[in-house]
């Protein structure tokens, strides 16, 4: 059992370096006056890291509501979505709800 947790770990560990190096190396060259983050959650918290002259975020329901009509795994995503978009939103200049 402890193997396929490891499995798991290291697959998430490969593709936040791949987000890494998606968001913040190839950012660095392009030096962007406006960020827009589709979505909140992972997408927003990790765009509000980057520096820009203006940032903005448009989120949708289920980036802000917590839904709890799911089964164990929705609630447990919808609780850490919303937790992230929380998290994040205070560093974005502007935010669009739709």
């Amino acid at each position: 059992m402890e193997s396929k947790y490891m499995v798991i770990i290291i697959i998430l560990l490969i593709a936040l370096g791949y987000i890494v190096d998606e968001y913040y190396f190839k950012y660095k060259k392009i030096n962007p006056d406006i960020l827009h983050a589709q979505y909140g959650s992972g997408n927003g918290l990790l765009t509000s890291l980057l520096n820009a002259k203006r940032k903005i975020l448009t989120i949708r329901g289920s980036d802000w509501y917590y839904h709890k009509n799911q089964n164990f795994i929705g609630r447990v995503r919808s609780f850490i979505a919303t937790s992230l978009t929380k998290l994040s939103l205070n560093k974005y200049d502007f935010i669009i709800v739709m």
